[in-house]
């Protein structure tokens, strides 16, 4: 939104979209962006260098202890500060810098050295680079055509992580967010309790009997959330108790055993690697062995954990992940890349395609090449490159 806002301001402002296109199509070159014309480099120089000085003065300030946190203001104080109208026409290149530098002044410092607000912090200056790399090459990764290098990085990732976690034949996808990625989690948990579904849908096979899934109560409110968009329910949750804020594994057993004698089906349990608040680890591998007894999907929330595997004195505590059928982490978090970047591993190859994949022969061409094209086990079509920062940082 922020970058759509400085575009209207400034590059857009005053432009007839329609012409713009069409002087594109035709490689012309328009108008309305003199920047583009001649010398490139020279053109830019001025407002890179300019904008470069405001942003290593904020990351000098972020360093500084005596610098706030945040210089704090109310939604109608902001709005009498800070120009958030969209002209019609553009008065120059300050029409970009003083919207850069009010964001700046006026948003919270989450690379502060004082920010401990949420489960994100720092400035990973590689990560940042990265990012910087990723809006100037602005593709997508849905197929190796679009994204060759990107595609690259993104499976090279993949592998290291799945064999860190231990899982020696697994695959996995970057998602945008760890919300999503449980989404996509569990959603893979429901395709293997119910084989019909991606077809006839939860309605569409008389056979189909109501579902439930196992947690702690101290799980991230995503597993409901995730549960409701799936057709479940919240009320398909249920929450197992945790002393110390460790899920309890025999009232786990029990609910199980509960939940077939009443004819439901147990879909997937979910464990959590550092819970939000009091940042736990669940016991994986006694989870793990109740899974195996029934027959049940065992998802890891690795979001906020999982990067323990980093530290060989705290890597202990992911002890059992590898038995689980996937695992959701958020480098984002524990390792301070810049938002977002959270990926989903599974344990075996195959379930993320099966699930997801629609063939669209449109963009998914049958080729000797085609597992390169991963956008197809996604949720998404068009995907954000995540993967550099990581690879980068």
């Amino acid at each position: 939104a922020f970058s759509f806002c400085l575009l209207l301001r400034w590059g857009m402002s005053g432009k007839d979209v329609n012409a713009d296109a069409q002087a594109y199509a035709t490689d012309a070159v328009d108008p309305c962006l003199p920047l583009y014309q001649g010398d490139v480099r020279e053109n830019l120089r001025p407002i890179f260098s300019r904008v470069t000085e405001i942003l290593l003065q904020y990351l000098h300030e972020n360093q500084q202890m005596d610098h706030p946190v945040l210089d704090f203001k109310t939604p109608d104080e902001l709005r009498s500060l800070v120009d958030l109208s969209l002209p019609s026409t553009s008065s120059g290149i300050d029409d970009i810098v003083k919207p850069i530098e009010e964001t700046l002044k006026y948003s919270l410092r989450t690379g502060h050295r004082h920010f401990f607000n949420q489960l994100f912090a720092g400035t990973d200056i590689a990560g940042l680079l990265g990012e910087l790399i990723t809006a100037a090459i602005n593709t997508t990764s849905y197929t190796f055509e679009i994204g060759p290098v990107t595609t690259l990085i993104e499976m090279g990732l993949i592998d290291k992580m799945c064999q860190m976690v231990g899982f020696e034949h697994g695959e996995g996808i970057f998602s945008p967010g760890g919300s999503l990625a449980i989404l996509a989690a569990l959603n893979l948990a429901r395709s293997a309790a119910y084989p019909t579904v991606k077809q006839s849908g939860l309605l569409g096979d008389p056979s189909i009997r109501p579902g439930r899934f196992f947690t702690s109560i101290q799980c991230h409110y995503s597993v409901s959330r995730a549960a409701a968009i799936l057709g479940f329910g919240t009320d398909s949750v249920v929450k197992i108790p945790a002393p110390n804020g460790v899920m309890s594994v025999p009232d786990l057993e029990n609910e199980i055993v509960k939940c077939k004698e009443q004819g439901f089906v147990p879909i997937a349990v979910v464990g959590t690697a550092a819970t939000t608040v009091l940042a736990t680890f669940d016991p994986f591998n006694e989870i793990a062995d109740v899974c195996e007894r029934h027959g049940v999907w065992f998802h890891v929330d690795g979001c906020q954990g999982s990067s323990v595997l980093f530290s060989p004195k705290h890597k202990h505590l992911m002890d059992g992940s590898h038995r689980a059928d996937s695992l959701t982490w958020n480098p984002h978090k524990m390792l301070g890349l810049p938002l977002q970047c959270s990926a989903l591993l599974t344990r075996e190859k195959g379930h993320l395609y099966r699930c997801n994949s629609m063939k669209a022969d449109y963009l998914f061409h049958p080729t000797a090449d085609l597992h390169y094209d991963i956008g197809d086990q996604t949720l998404q079509c068009g995907r954000r490159v995540d993967t550099l920062k990581l690879f980068l940082s």
